[in-house]
This record gives structure tokens, C-alpha cells and sequence, in this order.
């Protein structure tokens, strides 16, 4: 007895050949997984917390007291400058 199975498998090759393309070129992947991560990263800075929520360790009281003797009021954790913030990009 034989048995003959037909099948489309033109989805299935269309959808193959768009993973050869992107292992090609992984450039647009890679983009958008940095602009993923530029972003998550701004938004820690912004509330002062790891991407879990874990907040960040606050300023030791040492720390505090200089801050203010030097004129910073009111300093954000990491930002005394925003320069370490203002580093991050996604290129």
C-alpha cells in the first residue's frame, strides 16, 4: 500500500525565508531592542528603581549632607549632573 501526503507549505517557506533575512542582517532587530532598552533605562532614572521595581538604594546621609553643603536641594539618586543619564542612548 502507498500513501502520497500533499501539503502547502508556502506559508511555512515565506515565513523561513524571513528568519534567513533577519539573521542576515540583524540590524533592525538589534535597533529596536536598543530602543527597548534606552527607554527602560530613562524610565529607572525616572523613578529611581531597578526594571523589576526594585527601588534603588537612597542617598546616604553622608552623601546628603555634602550635596547640601555644595548647594544641590534636592538631587535625584545617579543624577547629581544628569551626565550618567543623559549617556544613555541607543546607538
Amino acid at each position: 500500500m502507498r500513501t502520497t501526503l500533499k501539503f502547502n507549505d508556502h506559508s511555512v517557506q515565506r515565513s523561513l525565508s524571513r528568519l534567513i533575512e533577519a539573521g542576515t542582517d540583524p540590524s533592525p532587530l538589534m535597533q529596536r531592542l536598543a530602543n527597548h532598552l534606552a527607554d527602560a533605562t530613562d524610565e529607572s532614572f525616572e523613578r529611581e528603581a531597578a526594571a523589576d521595581g526594585t527601588p534603588w538604594e537612597p542617598l546616604a546621609a553622608v552623601t546628603q549632607a555634602a550635596l547640601q553643603r555644595t548647594g544641590h536641594v534636592s538631587i535625584q539618586i545617579l543624577q547629581q549632573r544628569g551626565d550618567l543619564a543623559k549617556s544613555i542612548t541607543s546607538s
